[in-house]
């Protein structure tokens, strides 16, 4: 876990004092109260031994996902008793500066509501210069309105795949593509050769094709009510663009394509009038 300590804490020992292992100047605020400023604050969390990362995250108002960008957590099996956690005032991603970005580039990339001059103060920077390898909190400018889309969905999405999740969404992965590791913007579901992929949702197939490497074999569909799901990294493709497809409808098969891995593993991801969601809320 990468943790930038700001000042020792000592550890609590009831759920009733671990907000209070923070004092009143370094705790920060709940991500309901984090517009009382806009500069994002954080302090540091001691895991306990019976915490996980959704305790922690519901103990801060936070997602779990937030946790994992900001410490960039790999391996979630590895937070354990006595890991130390950056806790941030507010739901969002950690960001490495590349080759080429401008705060404006970076803001419409990923939070296009929030502005690159916002963007700069929430970071506390004096200019809007940034350098290659500078790390910038972007915060979740959609979070309260994902979960929303959530609630009132038109349909209700079924996983598309047997299998673990292996990867969640926001954990930072590398791109098959580009060998850059940012925010996963969907789940990595890992299964058996041969396993079927199925329609999450009844919907009409928009794209498919093939790219040598990034999405491999892939197949995307247009759902009621503005959704769209994308299913990456398939074996082999049994629908062509414009097939209407039922729910749990077959689209192909798990695999590897477009990547290097070993195991066959899906990517899956749902979106919303292009508001990337947690497939996880929906099954």
């Amino acid at each position: 876990v990468a943790a930038q300590p700001v000042e020792t804490t000592q550890a609590p020992t009831a759920d009733g004092e671990r907000r209070q292992a923070l004092s009143l100047s370094d705790r920060p605020p709940t991500a309901a109260s984090a517009s009382n400023s806009i500069v994002v604050q954080y302090a540091v969390h001691v895991v306990q031994a019976d915490e996980d990362l959704s305790s922690i995250a519901a103990l801060y108002g936070l997602r779990t996902q937030t946790l994992i960008s900001i410490n960039q957590i790999r391996n979630i099996q590895a937070i354990g008793e006595g890991s130390t956690l950056r806790i941030h005032d507010r739901d969002g991603q950690l960001y490495t500066v590349r080759e080429g970005d401008m705060l404006s580039t970076i803001a419409r990339r990923y939070s296009p509501s929030l502005g690159w001059k916002t963007l700069q103060e929430i970071n506390g920077l004096k200019s809007e210069i940034i350098t290659v390898g500078q790390q910038l909190f972007i915060p979740d400018t959609t979070s309260s309105s994902a979960t929303q889309l959530v609630d009132r969905s038109p349909i209700q999405f079924q996983k598309p795949t047997g299998g673990a999740i292996s990867m969640l969404f926001g954990q930072p992965a590398e791109n098959p593509a580009t060998g850059i590791t940012e925010p996963l913007m969907g789940v990595l579901i890992q299964g058996s050769w041969g396993q079927a992929v199925v329609a999450a949702g009844a919907g009409q197939v928009v794209d498919a094709g093939y790219e040598v490497e990034g999405r491999g074999r892939f197949v995307t569909l247009s759902h009621e009510g503005g959704y769209r799901t994308s299913y990456h990294h398939l074996e082999n493709v049994e629908v062509r663009i414009g097939m209407n497809l039922p729910k749990g409808g077959v689209i192909g098969s798990i695999g590897t394509s477009g990547t290097d891995w070993q195991r066959p593993t899906l990517f899956f991801s749902i979106e919303q009038s292009g508001i990337a969601l947690d497939p996880s809320q929906f099954f």
